[in-house]
């Protein structure tokens, strides 16, 4: 049995029950493949490089894990507009610069929802993270840590911008 610490907390989410209809959706994450057989075309997108800095062109998925959280909420919100965010380049790590850009750059296309994949097992690198984004988003989202089975603190992040 798990207990109510290994689980994320029910959510009233944005949009639930709707096709997506006039939403924006950033996917921070690996990119997006666009040839995948699951994935709908896609409004936009953008590279964020190694260094933090925005780079226009390839938003492509080598990683494998953007395209397969994109397919999974393109599958219950069809309709939706997404927009691909490529943070993780050879692995799923990035820096603070990076993602702060990519969450900048996401705001700037006036997206209503931002889905960020994010995770450490370091707890102090997790409340070093929660505090800025909370900062940064206070306005548009709320932020949901969790630990989860496996001892990796988790941020949730899935709220209307």
């Amino acid at each position: 049995m798990e207990s109510s610490t290994d689980t994320a907390p029910i959510l009233n989410l944005p949009f639930a029950g709707t096709s997506g209809r006039g939403v924006r959706v950033a996917v921070i994450d690996s990119g997006v493949n666009q040839r995948h057989p699951h994935i709908t075309p896609l409004a936009g997108g953008i590279c964020i490089s190694e260094n933090g800095a925005l780079e226009a062109g390839d938003f492509s998925d080598y990683l494998g894990h953007g395209t397969a959280v994109t397919a999974a909420i393109q599958e219950k919100t069809p309709d939706a507009e997404y927009f691909a965010v490529r943070l993780f380049q050879t692995s799923l790590r990035t820096n603070i610069d990076g993602l702060f850009n990519a969450i900048h750059w996401a705001i700037d296309q006036r997206v209503n929802v931002i889905n960020l994949s994010l995770g450490t097992s370091n707890v102090a690198h997790a409340s070093a993270l929660t505090l800025p984004l909370n900062a940064l988003c206070s306005r548009t989202f709320r932020l949901f840590p969790r630990m989860g089975l496996t001892g990796t603190f988790t941020i949730q992040v899935a709220f209307r911008a």
